[in-house]
């Protein structure tokens, strides 16, 4: 596989990789917003929100944007039996998780292991010049390689290195999939297209329409995500209400991510945020929802309409009417996690959540892995028949 990414995918970002490191690390989440008013990525900005529609309230917009990912949904026991050789790989696989929400631990360790073939640091291809586990041809190392290990050096054969680079890379291509997608250039899921992307090249991609045609790059964004599969940690089962949630939010999927959008009983027109982002996306003349708003609409409908869980985020988070949880282990399908002040999305399982992720984008569901600890609460029948 990583003959492919070095000899079409690698080619390509030597003549468009300056381009592509522009248009992601100039500042693409800034171009959007989470639930909140504020260009991304910072916190420099500070305000408050009027949301209409649902309830009147003000919010304390919070740092960052973006789903947060890290963490570790790593069967590490199921991985080593496969592949011993991937024990000096773990610990970086484990912390590169948290590189955004595109790349989690299993996924990344699947695509290392398809790069090297079968964690070798030493891979090489002759052919292409690719190098390390990762396959970096030269010039694209140039711009995504990292020093991973803070040795002061950054070397494509470095476990650190070459994992770290790796996510940094993913990360990229999965920021500019989500542009070809608002562009209408490219169609498709951001993980198949990610690993179309790296394996293919963003060029031939695109031209493609979405996930390169040949038969190795078919293969690719199929392998990875069955393997990833195969060594991630069960989710505890969901409760029969938790999958109505699941239900109603996937129900809503494709839909836009309007500011201040929709409520409990489902989308709703977007308003204006007085000259911000959201403006700037159109979101006043969408009919869409927001991260909470969608979450309100999710429970209210897994409830019968007995559960209105009103935003803002900070206060569905904190919610009388539902149990918080904080341990990852415990997550189930259904569950509301707030991964940051400002942003919120339902847990559909499988390291997987569904959200209204910001301006310019839609209602998705996307990978993610929980951090160490998390902040989430769980409703449920009991909650509702008390209503």
């Amino acid at each position: 596989m990583a003959s492919g990414k070095a000899a079409s995918g690698g080619a390509l970002a030597v003549g468009g990789v300056l381009l592509l490191a522009a248009t992601f690390m100039g500042g693409f989440s800034g171009d959007g917003h989470r639930d909140a008013a504020y260009l991304c990525p910072g916190g420099e900005d500070t305000g408050t929100r009027t949301r209409s529609g649902s309830g009147l309230h003000a919010e304390s917009l919070g740092p960052g944007c973006g789903t947060t990912a890290g963490g570790d949904r790593l069967d590490k026991k199921a991985l080593l039996a496969d592949h011993p050789a991937a024990a000096p790989f773990i610990p970086w696989i484990t912390q590169a998780a948290g590189t955004c929400a595109a790349v989690t631990a299993p996924l990344l360790a699947a695509q290392i292991d398809n790069e090297s073939g079968g964690f070798n640091p030493a891979a090489y291809n002759a052919e292409s010049g690719a190098q390390g586990p990762s396959q970096f041809l030269p010039a694209t190392w140039e711009v995504y390689g990292v020093d991973g290990d803070g040795d002061g050096t950054k070397d494509p054969y470095s476990i650190a290195d070459a994992t770290m680079s790796m996510a940094n890379y993913d990360c990229a291509l999965a920021a500019l999939a989500e542009q070809d997608l608002a562009a209408g250039t490219v169609s498709g899921q951001i993980t198949e297209l990610m690993l179309s992307y790296y394996n293919c090249g963003p060029g031939n991609s695109r031209a493609a329409g979405g996930v390169c045609g040949n038969g190795q790059t078919q293969g690719y964004i199929v392998d990875i995500p069955a393997q990833a599969a195969a060594w991630t940690l069960a989710a505890p089962a969901s409760s029969e209400f938790g999958a109505r949630v699941v239900a109603a939010a996937r129900s809503q999927i494709g839909l836009p991510y309007a500011w201040g959008g929709g409520n409990q009983f489902g989308p709703t027109l977007g308003i204006s945020d007085n000259g911000g982002p959201a403006d700037a996306h159109g979101d006043y003349a969408k009919v869409g929802f927001d991260c909470s708003g969608l979450v309100q609409y999710a429970v209210a409908q897994a409830s019968g309409g007995k559960l209105n869980v009103v935003p803002p985020d900070s206060a569905q988070i904190v919610s009388p009417l539902g149990t918080a949880i904080t341990d990852p282990a415990q997550l189930r399908a259904g569950d509301v996690i707030q991964p940051h002040p400002g942003h919120i999305f339902i847990y559909s399982g499988a390291g997987t959540v569904i959200e209204a992720p910001q301006s310019g984008e839609f209602v998705s569901e996307r990978p993610y892995t929980p951090p160490a600890t998390v902040r989430a609460i769980r409703f449920g029948p009991d909650q509702a028949d008390k209503q």
